[in-house]
């Protein structure tokens, strides 16, 4: 009997002493785990943190402009073809010119068109064109005389007094339709169109005015 249990413990004996080798292996402590782990993480950690504070980084956006007077100005006068800031005022010269010489302009054609009627002895001739029988005295052009000669250069120019009143009446309604209000006790008169509008009425009124002045000189001759 002792000699099979020394046989046993002889044979167990080299298994304990192999498990107890294994158990006092010394295992790697957090302290030296901690420089590998922290050196092996700090570029992901790193990187993480520079993705994350990159993507929260909002976008600057531009700085915000004022305009300025010239550019409101401008807006406020231009059209979506872009303009320079200019806008047409008429003098009230200009205005009061035309609130008097388009009627007379107007009477005159009619009177010149409606010939003989509105002559003297036609059935037009009283109340509106009355003066024209004192007038046609001075002006033979409007008289009797040179309507029974044929002369036809008062009816040619009457022609061109209808071009020059639409002309006008072009310019005027430009001007009151799509001009910009006036400031704050500003006369109605100061309003100002500006644009193509400005620019059409402009270049529309002077032609008629050079139309005016040429017809005059003409007439004069």
């Amino acid at each position: 009997m002792g000699t099979e249990e020394e046989r046993c413990f002889l044979d167990i004996l080299p298994r304990t002493h192999l498990y107890s080798h294994i158990r006092r292996t010394p295992d790697l402590t957090p302290n030296d785990q901690r420089p590998r782990d922290e050196t092996r993480r700090e570029p992901s950690h790193t990187m993480v943190q520079t993705r994350s504070a990159s993507g929260m980084t909002p976008a600057r956006a531009p700085p915000a402009t004022t305009p300025t007077p010239a550019a409101t100005r401008r807006s406020a006068g231009g059209t979506a073809s872009g303009s320079s800031g200019y806008a047409h005022v008429p003098s009230r010269l200009t205005l009061l010119w035309l609130a008097v010489a388009t009627p007379l302009v107007a009477w005159d054609s009619a009177y010149v068109l409606l010939r003989p009627r509105t002559m003297p002895g036609g059935n037009l001739h009283w109340p509106l064109w009355v003066p024209y029988g004192l007038y046609g005295h001075v002006d033979h052009m409007y008289g009797v005389k040179q309507w029974a000669a044929g002369n036809g250069f008062t009816a040619a120019q009457t022609a061109l007094n209808l071009v020059e009143m639409a002309m006008y009446f072009v310019y005027v309604y430009l001007w009151h339709t799509r001009a910009t209000p006036p400031a704050r006790g500003a006369p109605y008169a100061a309003r100002g169109v500006g644009g193509k509008a400005g620019a059409t009425a402009l270049l529309v009124g002077f032609a008629a005015a050079v139309m005016t002045l040429s017809k005059t000189l003409l007439y004069c001759k």
